[in-house]
Formats: C-alpha cells, structure tokens, sequence
C-alpha cells in the first residue's frame, strides 16, 4: 500500500503566511523570503535557475566548466 494523502495534509495558505512545507510559485521568490525560509520548507524556483533549465545556458555552463583550468 502505498503512501496516502488526505485534504487535512495539504492546503493552500494566504502567501503572507510563513508557516509552509512547499512554495509553488510562477516566480522567483523574494530575497528576504529565500534567508527566512527553515531547512524543512521547499520552493520550486530559486535565484538563476534558468542556467540550468534553459538548454542555451546550460550548454555555456558546461563548455565553460570543460575549459575551465582550476577545476
């Protein structure tokens, strides 16, 4: 049997309400929100992520990281 998840476990809170397990946004959060955040709660967006989501960014990361002597 598998793992079970009831309503009483998963909610949506009013955003100002920095009492969550999981931040699902559609934006980068905040600064101050990502240094008050404690080591149990998640976010789904984090400052740059585009260097690794976007297939360009990703591709200079790697060229750079290959040619990259002190690695």
């Amino acid at each position: 049997m598998g793992p079970r998840t009831s309503e009483a476990e998963m909610s949506m809170v009013h955003p100002n309400i920095p009492d969550f397990n999981l931040l699902w946004t559609g934006i980068h959060p905040k600064p101050h929100l990502l240094k008050a955040m404690t080591p149990y709660q998640r976010v789904n967006h984090f400052p740059r992520s585009y260097e690794l989501t976007r297939k360009d960014r990703l591709y200079k990361n790697i060229e750079k990281n290959a040619t990259c002597k002190r690695c």
